[in-house]
Protein backbone atom coordinates (compact mmCIF):
# COMPACT_ATOMS: atom_id res chain seq x y z
CA UNK A 1 0.00 0.00 0.00
CA UNK A 2 2.51 2.18 0.91
CA UNK A 3 4.72 1.47 -2.19
CA UNK A 4 1.62 2.55 -4.85
CA UNK A 5 1.38 5.65 -2.75
CA UNK A 6 5.03 6.42 -3.00
CA UNK A 7 4.94 5.56 -6.97
CA UNK A 8 1.46 8.01 -6.81
CA UNK A 9 3.26 10.72 -5.33
CA UNK A 10 6.55 10.58 -7.81
CA UNK A 11 3.97 10.25 -10.47
CA UNK A 12 2.01 13.57 -9.30
CA UNK A 13 5.52 15.43 -8.50
CA UNK A 14 6.90 14.84 -11.94
CA UNK A 15 3.21 15.52 -13.73
CA UNK A 16 3.16 18.69 -11.33
CA UNK A 17 7.00 19.71 -12.72
CA UNK A 18 6.24 19.14 -16.01
CA UNK A 19 3.45 21.37 -16.03
CA UNK A 20 5.10 24.32 -14.25
CA UNK A 21 8.28 23.79 -16.66
CA UNK A 22 6.53 24.16 -19.53
CA UNK A 23 6.14 27.51 -21.83
CA UNK A 24 2.52 26.64 -21.98
CA UNK A 25 2.38 27.23 -17.85
CA UNK A 26 4.04 30.44 -18.37
CA UNK A 27 1.64 31.74 -21.40
CA UNK A 28 -1.59 30.65 -18.99
CA UNK A 29 0.07 32.89 -16.19
CA UNK A 30 1.23 35.10 -18.13
CA UNK A 31 -2.26 35.47 -20.10
CA UNK A 32 -3.96 35.59 -16.80
CA UNK A 33 -2.14 38.27 -15.51
CA UNK A 34 -2.66 40.69 -18.85
CA UNK A 35 -6.54 39.67 -18.35
CA UNK A 36 -6.71 40.99 -14.05
CA UNK A 37 -4.31 44.11 -15.17
CA UNK A 38 -6.77 44.57 -17.59
CA UNK A 39 -9.81 44.13 -16.19
CA UNK A 40 -8.79 46.32 -13.68
CA UNK A 41 -7.76 49.11 -15.64
CA UNK A 42 -11.23 48.73 -17.90
CA UNK A 43 -13.13 48.70 -14.42
CA UNK A 44 -11.27 51.35 -12.67
CA UNK A 45 -12.34 54.71 -12.59
CA UNK A 46 -9.88 58.05 -13.52
CA UNK A 47 -7.48 58.45 -11.86
CA UNK A 48 -6.40 55.42 -10.72
CA UNK A 49 -3.95 55.89 -8.55
CA UNK A 50 -2.50 59.55 -6.99
CA UNK A 51 -0.34 60.20 -9.86
CA UNK A 52 -2.17 58.81 -12.97
CA UNK A 53 -3.81 62.15 -13.30
CA UNK A 54 -0.44 64.09 -13.80
CA UNK A 55 1.20 61.87 -16.30
CA UNK A 56 -1.71 61.92 -18.36
CA UNK A 57 -1.74 65.55 -18.00
CA UNK A 58 2.04 65.76 -18.74
CA UNK A 59 1.57 63.27 -21.84
CA UNK A 60 -1.25 65.93 -22.84
CA UNK A 61 1.37 68.64 -22.64
CA UNK A 62 3.94 66.72 -24.26
CA UNK A 63 1.73 66.40 -27.16
CA UNK A 64 1.40 69.49 -28.17
CA UNK A 65 4.85 69.93 -29.68
CA UNK A 66 7.80 67.56 -30.94
CA UNK A 67 10.40 68.91 -28.75
CA UNK A 68 10.92 66.51 -26.09
CA UNK A 69 11.88 69.56 -23.66
CA UNK A 70 9.12 71.58 -22.62
CA UNK A 71 10.36 75.45 -22.67
CA UNK A 72 7.07 77.66 -22.71
CA UNK A 73 4.34 76.41 -20.59
CA UNK A 74 0.74 77.09 -21.18
CA UNK A 75 -0.67 78.58 -17.22
CA UNK A 76 -2.61 75.36 -16.75
CA UNK A 77 0.68 73.47 -16.19
CA UNK A 78 1.05 75.08 -13.11
CA UNK A 79 -0.41 72.37 -11.63
CA UNK A 80 1.98 69.81 -12.78
CA UNK A 81 4.86 71.51 -10.59
CA UNK A 82 8.27 72.08 -12.13
CA UNK A 83 7.37 69.83 -15.13
CA UNK A 84 9.92 71.59 -17.24
CA UNK A 85 12.74 70.07 -15.49
CA UNK A 86 10.99 66.61 -14.35
CA UNK A 87 13.50 63.80 -15.25
CA UNK A 88 10.82 61.81 -15.71
CA UNK A 89 10.38 63.25 -19.23
CA UNK A 90 11.16 61.08 -21.39
CA UNK A 91 8.72 58.79 -20.28
CA UNK A 92 6.13 61.40 -21.48
CA UNK A 93 7.38 62.42 -24.01
CA UNK A 94 7.59 58.67 -25.69
CA UNK A 95 3.36 58.14 -24.62
CA UNK A 96 3.23 61.39 -26.14
CA UNK A 97 2.98 59.50 -29.52
CA UNK A 98 1.01 56.94 -28.73
CA UNK A 99 -1.54 59.60 -27.32
CA UNK A 100 -1.44 61.38 -30.45
CA UNK A 101 -2.20 58.56 -32.64
CA UNK A 102 -4.79 58.03 -30.35
CA UNK A 103 -5.98 61.10 -30.45
CA UNK A 104 -6.43 60.66 -33.99
CA UNK A 105 -9.43 58.27 -33.82
CA UNK A 106 -11.08 59.85 -30.85
CA UNK A 107 -10.98 62.50 -28.12
CA UNK A 108 -12.85 60.56 -25.52
CA UNK A 109 -11.13 60.93 -22.66
CA UNK A 110 -12.24 57.26 -21.54
CA UNK A 111 -10.80 55.48 -24.44
CA UNK A 112 -7.35 57.70 -24.51
CA UNK A 113 -7.07 56.71 -20.72
CA UNK A 114 -7.82 52.79 -21.22
CA UNK A 115 -5.35 52.37 -24.48
CA UNK A 116 -3.01 54.32 -22.44
CA UNK A 117 -3.51 51.80 -19.90
CA UNK A 118 -3.22 49.15 -22.07
CA UNK A 119 0.32 50.07 -23.39
CA UNK A 120 1.12 50.54 -19.91
CA UNK A 121 0.33 46.69 -19.27
CA UNK A 122 2.18 45.90 -22.19
CA UNK A 123 5.49 47.54 -20.73
CA UNK A 124 4.78 45.66 -18.11
CA UNK A 125 3.75 42.21 -19.72
CA UNK A 126 6.95 42.56 -21.80
CA UNK A 127 8.97 43.44 -18.41
CA UNK A 128 7.90 39.79 -17.11
CA UNK A 129 8.66 38.37 -20.43
CA UNK A 130 12.47 39.94 -20.33
CA UNK A 131 12.55 38.78 -15.97
CA UNK A 132 12.20 35.19 -17.23
CA UNK A 133 14.92 35.05 -19.30
CA UNK A 134 17.27 37.32 -16.98
CA UNK A 135 16.14 34.31 -14.04
CA UNK A 136 17.39 31.32 -16.35
CA UNK A 137 20.18 33.06 -16.82
CA UNK A 138 20.61 32.18 -12.71
CA UNK A 139 20.48 28.38 -12.96
CA UNK A 140 17.61 28.03 -11.30
CA UNK A 141 14.69 25.48 -12.38
CA UNK A 142 12.28 26.34 -14.90
CA UNK A 143 9.79 24.79 -12.17
CA UNK A 144 10.70 27.35 -9.48
CA UNK A 145 11.39 30.13 -12.26
CA UNK A 146 7.45 29.47 -13.60
CA UNK A 147 6.61 28.84 -9.44
CA UNK A 148 8.29 32.41 -9.08
CA UNK A 149 6.56 34.33 -11.79
CA UNK A 150 3.53 32.55 -10.64
CA UNK A 151 3.39 34.10 -7.10
CA UNK A 152 4.82 37.12 -8.44
CA UNK A 153 1.97 38.01 -10.91
CA UNK A 154 -0.65 37.04 -8.40
CA UNK A 155 0.45 39.72 -5.98
CA UNK A 156 -2.52 42.50 -6.31
CA UNK A 157 -0.24 45.73 -6.36
CA UNK A 158 1.19 43.83 -9.30
CA UNK A 159 -1.40 44.06 -11.70
CA UNK A 160 -2.43 47.12 -9.90
CA UNK A 161 0.75 49.02 -11.15
CA UNK A 162 0.60 46.97 -14.47
CA UNK A 163 -3.01 48.64 -15.22
CA UNK A 164 -2.06 52.34 -14.39
CA UNK A 165 -0.37 54.97 -16.28
CA UNK A 166 3.00 55.30 -14.53
CA UNK A 167 6.70 55.06 -15.76
CA UNK A 168 6.71 52.26 -13.18
CA UNK A 169 5.94 50.02 -15.90
CA UNK A 170 8.36 51.43 -18.50
CA UNK A 171 10.80 51.33 -15.81
CA UNK A 172 10.23 47.95 -14.98
CA UNK A 173 10.95 46.74 -18.56
CA UNK A 174 13.73 48.73 -19.06
CA UNK A 175 15.48 47.14 -15.88
CA UNK A 176 14.81 43.44 -17.24
CA UNK A 177 16.32 44.67 -20.45
CA UNK A 178 19.46 46.36 -19.17
CA UNK A 179 19.62 42.81 -16.49
CA UNK A 180 19.76 40.65 -19.52
CA UNK A 181 22.09 43.21 -21.86
CA UNK A 182 24.42 42.97 -18.89
CA UNK A 183 24.34 38.90 -18.51
CA UNK A 184 24.42 38.32 -22.40
CA UNK A 185 27.43 40.54 -21.94
CA UNK A 186 29.80 39.29 -19.07
CA UNK A 187 28.47 35.85 -20.54
CA UNK A 188 30.31 36.07 -23.98
CA UNK A 189 33.38 38.16 -22.27
CA UNK A 190 33.93 35.07 -19.82
CA UNK A 191 33.78 32.55 -22.35
CA UNK A 192 35.14 34.02 -25.46
CA UNK A 193 37.32 36.93 -23.89
CA UNK A 194 35.48 39.63 -26.40
CA UNK A 195 34.31 42.90 -25.15
CA UNK A 196 30.93 43.14 -27.30
CA UNK A 197 30.34 47.01 -27.10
Amino acid sequence: MSKSRGVTATKLYATTRRVLESNLFFRIVLGLFVLQAGYIAIRSGYPLAFDEGFHVGVIQLHAQQLNPFLGELPDSASQFGAVATDPSYLYHYLLSFPYRAINLFTTNSFYIVLMLRFISIAFFALGIVVYRKVLKFSGASNALIGVTILAFTMLPIVSFTAAQINYDNLLFLAVATALLLCLKFTEKLRKTGEFDI
